[in-house]
């Protein structure tokens, strides 16, 4: 699996099981990658329908998401 798409899917993961909202701050460290890197991912989500509060995601994920 191609690294950034592997990080992609991380990142989704762990917002989506934990209760905790992460920062842009967490993401980066977390994931050892630059902001313009995540903020790129969240525009991404937002783009397949998985909304975003601020820089954290929300835990709900539309039932139509592939």
């Amino acid at each position: 699996m191609k690294g950034s798409l592997r990080r992609k899917i991380e990142i989704l993961g762990l917002v989506l099981n934990s209760h905790k909202k992460y920062t842009l701050a967490d993401m980066t460290w977390i994931f050892e990658c630059e902001e313009l890197t995540i903020k790129r991912y969240m525009q991404q989500y937002r783009a397949e329908g998985i909304e975003r509060e601020g820089y954290w995601l929300a835990k709900e994920v539309p039932a139509n998401y592939k």
